[in-house]
């Protein structure tokens, strides 16, 4: 199901995506932004082994304004990826976009990607009643395979190197509210950008945040399970340091055990911010949590590489 006389590879036809990975003629394997004196001979395609050629870091002028351009690799002038390449973007997003008509809905240029309700929260047994659905939201019973389908484009994302890597590319469609998918998305480098947003006050939407599920447990009281990741991003709130922690913590065991340690997750919701104790304490710095409580199972999934 696509968009009357819009082609599913046309969808992205302005979106400008780099190569992430690409091998040169020694057989090195090249990520991120080419270095110079770093590449040797001819480039290809880490994915598919059609040429592609390194860029430099430059500045260039849109309007009146300067803009630094970072390196980055691209596909050679006349060169195309092969059918399946895993670094074809524009290919790889109208597959995700087929898999889910219900989901994501082809836009002149890029993708609008229906982002659910979260379930009403709770601190007490795991609720069962729905907020009343916002017009357009996926229904209820949609919800568990929007938020898959959500993973797999944060997942796209990530594999060509982060959530905002592609301006335009995918939009979170929450009811009649068009949201830009890093306002909607946090990766690894946007937990700063997260804990500060949620200490100065909640968002209306729910959102999503990636984590690595590196430790997993259960309360102290024994009535809840939690996983989590301490990352290596601080930043000063109320006028001293913390560290950053993400923490999903469910009131069942399942979704927790559901994930493998070590390995990338996602969590879908309301999320808040725990400040850490005013009083001194013996670590340092202190630990503002992220938190999100769910009482879904399709709040918490494993994300694949």
């Amino acid at each position: 199901m696509r968009a009357a006389g819009i082609p599913a590879l046309t969808v992205m036809a302005t979106v400008q995506v780099a190569v992430p990975a690409a091998i040169d003629d020694a057989g090195v394997l090249l990520r991120g932004q080419p270095a110079v004196g770093q590449v040797s001979g001819v480039l290809h395609c880490a994915g598919c082994r059609t040429l592609v050629e390194a860029v430099q870091p430059h500045e260039r002028m849109i309007g009146d304004l300067h803009v630094e351009v970072r390196g980055h690799f691209r596909l050679a002038p006349g060169h195309a990826h092969a059918v399946a390449c895993p670094f074809d973007f524009p290919r790889a997003a109208a597959r995700i976009a087929r898999a889910a008509p219900a989901i994501i809905r082809p836009l002149p240029a890029g993708y609008a990607v229906k982002v659910p309700d979260s379930p009403a929260r709770t601190f007490g047994p795991p609720a069962r009643a729905w907020r009343p659905g916002r017009a357009g939201s996926p229904s209820a019973f949609m919800a568990g395979e929007a938020v898959v389908t959500i993973g797999k484009v944060a997942a796209l994302l990530e594999r060509f190197g982060g959530q905002h890597v592609a301006p335009g590319a995918f939009t979170a469609a929450w009811g009649r509210q068009a949201i830009d998918w890093p306002e909607f998305c946090f990766d690894q480098v946007s937990y700063v950008e997260l804990v500060e947003r949620l200490h100065a006050g909640t968002w209306p939407w729910p959102f999503l945040v990636l984590f690595t599920a590196e430790r997993a447990g259960q309360s102290k009281a024994g009535t809840s399970w939690w996983t989590g990741q301490i990352t290596d991003q601080h930043t000063i709130l109320d006028g001293r340091p913390v560290a950053i922690r993400v923490t999903v913590r469910s009131h069942t065991p399942g979704p927790i055990r559901a994930l493998e340690l070590g390995r990338p997750a996602l969590g879908f919701g309301s999320w808040q911010l725990y400040r850490p104790p005013t009083q001194p304490q013996r670590r340092r710095p202190p630990i503002a949590d992220a938190v999100l409580w769910i009482n879904q199972p399709w709040q918490l999934l494993a994300v694949a590489p």
